[in-house]
Order: C-alpha cells, then sequence, then structure tokens
C-alpha cells in the first residue's frame, strides 16, 4: 500500500496498538511486512468500537455507523471519504477482504447502542463474534489464512477475547448499565445483588468461554497476531480466576513484561 506521508498515523505503532498493550505485542511479533496493515485494521475497529462509548443519543451513534457502512462501500468501490478510508481500500484490494466482517463489526456496535443482554451464553458468544471475532478473522486473511478451518477458529478465538475482556470491565460496564459482558439468564432477579453475585456469574461466564476456546483451537490458524491474543488473554483469565473476579471496583491487568514474555513465547511455536 502506498500513501503519502501526512496519512500515515495508523501505521504500527498507533493510538490503538500503544506500547504494552496486548494489541501492541500481538502485531509486535507478527510479521514485519504485515504489522502495518493488522494496525491499521485494528485501528478501525477501536474507532468504530469508541462510538457508542461517545455518544449521550443513540440515535447520533446510529447516524455515525449507518456513514460508516457507506463507507466500506466506497472503500471497496476506490472512492473512501475518511482518512482511514484510502489505507482500507488499498489493503480490501491488496488482500481481496470481504467486506462482511467490516459490517458485522459495525453491526456489532449498533446492537451495542441498544445496551443488549444476551439472553443465553450461545447468544453472548455469537454477539462477542461479531466484534473481535469479525476482526481476528480481517487480521488472519492479512496473515494469509484463507482456509474455512483456520478463519473459523479465529473467529472462535476473537469471540474468546472478547469475553474474557468484557469479564475483565465487568465492573465498569455494570456502573455504566451496559450488561452485554453476560447473559441474561444468569442475571439476579433483584438487580440489586448484582454486585454481590457478579464474581460467581463471571466464573460460570469464564468456564463456558474457556470450553469454547478448547473446543475451538485446533492450531490450524497460525496467523500469529490472533494467537498472541488468545495466549494472552487466557493468561488473563488465570488472573481473573485467581482473584475470584473481584472486579467490581478494579480492573485487573497483566504487566508489559508478562505480556512481553509471553508474546515472545507463542511466536515462536
Amino acid at each position: 500500500m502506498s500513501v503519502t506521508t501526512a496519512e500515515t498515523a495508523w501505521r504500527f505503532p498507533n493510538d490503538a496498538t500503544p506500547l504494552g498493550s496486548a494489541r501492541y505485542y500481538a502485531l509486535r511479533f507478527a510479521p514485519a511486512a504485515r504489522r502495518d496493515a493488522l494496525a491499521l485494521l485494528v485501528l478501525w475497529h477501536a474507532r468504530l468500537r469508541a462510538i457508542p462509548e461517545a455518544v449521550s443519543e443513540a440515535r447520533i451513534g446510529a447516524a455515525k455507523l449507518d456513514w460508516w457502512r457507506e463507507e466500506i462501500e466506497r472503500c471497496a468501490s476506490g472512492a473512501p471519504t475518511h482518512p482511514l478510508g484510502t489505507p482500507l481500500a488499498a489493503l480490501i484490494a491488496e488482500q481481496a477482504l470481504p467486506l462482511e466482517p467490516f459490517i458485522e463489526v459495525i453491526a456489532h456496535q449498533d446492537a451495542r447502542l441498544a445496551a443488549p443482554c444476551p439472553p443465553h451464553f450461545e447468544a453472548l458468544a455469537a454477539h462477542a463474534e461479531t466484534d473481535l471475532g469479525a476482526l481476528f478473522e480481517l487480521l488472519a486473511r492479512c496473515e494469509g489464512e484463507r482456509s474455512p478451518a483456520s478463519l473459523r477458529e479465529a473467529r472462535a478465538l476473537g469471540a474468546y477475547c472478547r469475553l474474557i475482556a468484557g469479564i475483565r470491565d465487568g465492573g465498569w460496564w455494570w456502573r455504566r448499565g451496559q450488561l452485554d459482558f453476560i447473559s441474561a439468564d444468569l442475571l439476579p432477579s433483584d438487580q440489586g445483588q448484582l454486585p454481590e453475585r457478579l464474581p460467581t456469574l463471571l466464573a460460570t461466564t469464564a468456564a463456558r468461554a474457556e470450553q469454547l476456546r478448547a473446543e475451538a483451537q485446533r492450531g490450524t490458524c497460525r496467523a500469529r497476531s490472533v494467537r498472541i491474543r488468545a495466549r494472552l488473554a487466557r493468561v488473563l483469565a488465570a488472573e481473573l480466576a485467581a482473584s475470584d473476579y473481584a472486579v467490581v471496583d478494579q480492573r485487573i491487568a497483566l504487566p508489559p513484561l508478562r505480556k512481553l514474555w509471553h508474546a515472545w513465547r507463542e511466536q515462536r511455536r
């Protein structure tokens, strides 16, 4: 992809892949020739995910997301208008990326505007797959993965990572009135009991997420950006379990050096 010097802020590392983050290390140990493309996709996803959190009215967020649906179509036709659109259009053409995962990500953010609470774990996992699962499919494709089995694995690992991230941020989301990190069948009838019961409910969700990962991860997907993110999510899941899911008033995170070590180990496999 060729872009002018003034349009390179999306390259690795960018605002969505800061030093010390899981996203940074996942891309730092990805193939060097693919890092900028991967960083572009991660940045685009971060920009879209920020929309529901930034707007005060759902209709404003919906309008922004509708604009992005049109922009993705413009990218596919080679006529983008957003600063990220130019490199995205080039990447879509270069890698023959399908538009469906982009549209899934947009639809996921649209659903978040309604503050959903999926009825059961299967719906929760499907909801997660349309977010990081769709992104991970695009990342895997950019690293050369094309087989249906590999792409299915990438999507499942993306869903797993989103589920673990939801558990980590459960207290924060609960305070904001967002419950799409847990399924409705686990919620107490008295919402006032949720803070007290949240650790137990998150433990159940984490166990189901781990089962999903164990059933999906067969080593078919070799994309480093996907494998490293999945490994770091598993390490984070262990830390959350060790804390007894005490996330109501704190955010548990892995130290950067620990992320670095696990990312380095994973890329050597």
